[in-house]
């Protein structure tokens, strides 16, 4: 910056009438007035930062737009933060956004799978035996039941596909291994009708419910009461609990004049096919005999008797043993 050649250096005297411009273009050159002042000085120039600002200006050292970028480096971190913020946050919220409907999505497909899309699981009946009250049972763990209310038939079943693609079932279940054991499983396009298709031939099964289904001991219906007069139930408290013998089962009898069997899956080599099966009934003691009777879901029953005999932890039915498992 250039000075007026009447100006002196610094360190002599300077006329009262330039003094003020002096200090100013000092200022701006040099790093300090206070700093380059020498002992020689004999006077004391007092300057405002507004006359200095004033005096820079004059000079175009300092504009209008100097101040403005002297006024914004004074902005703090927390505004410059607050502008980037606007700009962050709807790209978080989008992403936040898109990652939450993707997992909505999969939720829903894989609880529609699990819970909601008809498959092989559920209740179906034979399409050719619809109201017969038999009824078969399929699970998602792989196991089958035919169903017929006090008496059930049980075995497993296992899902694949086959060399074409197909979907298959595998099962050594009696009524299912009687045709073949394997099968391709179609449905219609309501899924209300299965089809399992065999080499030797095919079944079809109708969707449906079981029916309610309730045993009341209390109501007496063996073809023998009126007979043997018995108009009510007669517990004897030495058989109660569970008998088991391992050829032939194990039988329940509870306080209450409910009964179960239950003999546990098989596989016949002879046959080619395998069951387990359990009941549940209601009976009545009469003398040496327990009468029971099973209740269907048609409503029909089916009566029976054992002769029977207690010999400590020994139940004998029919003349077979049965050890005592459980109180």
């Amino acid at each position: 910056m250039d000075i007026n050649e009447n100006d002196k250096k610094i360190g002599t005297d300077v006329p009262e009438e330039t003094s003020a411009d002096a200090a100013t273009e000092v200022v701006a050159e040099e790093t300090t007035a206070e700093e380059t002042t020498s002992e020689e000085n004999t006077s004391t120039i007092e300057v405002s930062q507004e006359d200095i600002d004033e005096e820079l200006m004059r000079y175009g050292a300092l504009t209008e737009d100097v101040e403005e970028t002297a006024e914004s480096e004074e902005t703090s971190e927390e505004e410059t933060l607050k502008k980037k913020c606007p700009v962050q946050k709807p790209i978080i919220i989008s992403a936040v956004a898109i990652l939450l409907t993707a997992v909505v999505v999969m939720a829903t497909i894989f609880i529609y799978n699990g819970f909601f899309k008809p498959g092989i699981s559920g209740v179906w009946e034979l399409e050719e035996a619809v109201g017969s009250g038999t009824y078969f049972v399929f699970d998602k763990k792989g196991n089958i039941s035919m169903d017929g209310g006090g008496i059930e038939y049980f075995g497993t079943y296992t899902m694949g596909k086959n060399e074409a693609g197909e979907k298959v079932i595998n099962t050594d279940f009696y009524i299912l291994a009687y045709y073949g054991g394997e099968a391709v499983v179609t449905y219609s396009a309501d899924r209300q009708t299965m089809t399992f298709t065999f080499e030797s031939g095919s079944i079809n099964f109708v969707k449906s419910e079981l029916p309610e289904f309730e045993i009341d001991p209390s109501v007496i219906t063996h073809a023998s009461a009126d007979e043997l007069s018995i108009d009510e139930v007669n517990i004897d408290d030495a058989i109660i609990g569970s008998w088991s013998e391992e050829m032939y089962g194990t039988y329940t009898f509870n306080e209450d004049g409910t009964g179960s069997y239950l003999s546990e899956y098989s596989y016949s080599d002879y046959y080619g096919y395998g069951f387990g099966m359990r009941y549940n009934f209601k009976y009545t003691v009469y003398e040496d005999e327990i009468l029971i009777t099973l209740d269907y879901y048609t409503g029909d029953s089916e009566d029976g008797y054992f002769t029977y005999g207690v010999d400590g932890d020994n139940l004998v039915l029919n003349g077979m043993g049965y050890a005592k498992v459980s109180d």
